[in-house]
């Protein structure tokens, strides 16, 4: 993995892909190969959290087809 791309992940303009989990885990031993694609998915869902007030959805109405 070129330094390039680790400093991109490390500084939260990359992401954490299968297989640079894996090289994070051959380079550091630890944690698992497991834990890393787990603190991007915890990172993305921070970052759409944060900007949620901007989508424009809207709660499903009862009586609608396709809900309870």
């Amino acid at each position: 993995m070129s330094s390039k791309t680790l400093f991109k992940v490390l500084n939260g303009r990359g992401a954490v892909m299968p297989e640079m989990a894996l090289r994070l885990k051959m380079v550091f031993q630890k944690p698992s190969a497991d834990h890393w694609p787990s603190l991007q998915k915890s990172h993305d869902l921070l970052r759409a959290r944060r900007k949620k007030d901007k989508f424009l959805v809207e709660p499903l109405r009862k009586g609608i087809p396709g809900t309870t």
